[in-house]
């Protein structure tokens, strides 16, 4: 099967390293249960809205560059499990929001924590993508984003795994059960995907 995985904050704890800079820079002590907006600018980080959106502004800065990017870890789980599934014949496709033109840093990183991959495609920040989705013929994609999952929806009504949301504190009120299914953490994705070596 053709497996479609979003990156940041699906493979990559990419909030770990946006605490790092925001605790340390602003003296902060938030942790990723207070992002609860995806869109950083929504988030409350001061009472001050001047000061909040400088916070905002720097965090957008952060997220947003491969070089903060490539220095996050994996989710732990995360690499043996896209291992596996190589393993048992099936092809890996991530799609990410992240800058085009910077796909070599990504597969550099890929490659540092062994991660394997058949395709690595960036549609850059605010982009959809659906119509990768489509071009690739994708059995199954996972993001923590709903918007692309209803971006995905728009362009390929029929998946053979479905399309997954993985929880995040963004997006627990946010959920189209008749379209996309809620996945916790990588030991639920492993349970939906049920794929065993034949």
């Amino acid at each position: 099967m053709k497996l479609g995985f979003d990156l940041d904050e699906v493979v990559v704890a990419l909030c770990d390293v946006l605490l790092e800079h925001l605790n340390k820079e602003f003296d902060l002590n938030w942790t990723i249960d207070d992002f609860v907006n995806y869109n950083l600018l929504e988030n409350k980080f001061h009472e001050d809205d001047e000061s909040n959106n400088k916070m905002a502004r720097r965090a957008i800065k952060v997220v947003t560059d491969i070089d903060v990017q490539i220095t996050a870890k994996p989710y732990r789980e995360a690499p043996p499990f896209i291992r596996k599934l190589k393993k048992e014949g099936h092809s890996i496709h991530f799609i990410t929001a992240r800058k085009c033109g910077e796909e070599n840093k990504t597969a550099t990183w890929l490659r540092k924590y062994k991660i394997p991959f058949d395709s690595i495609n960036h549609v850059g920040y605010g982009e959809e993508k659906g119509q990768l989705g489509r071009i690739l013929n994708l059995d199954f994609y996972i993001d923590d984003h709903e918007e692309h999952l209803k971006s995905m929806y728009k362009y390929k009504k029929r998946w053979k795994k479905g399309l997954a949301l993985m929880t995040r504190p963004w997006n627990v009120d946010s959920y189209d059960a008749s379209k996309f299914v809620r996945i916790n953490n990588w030991v639920e994705l492993n349970r939906h995907l049920g794929i065993h070596k034949r």
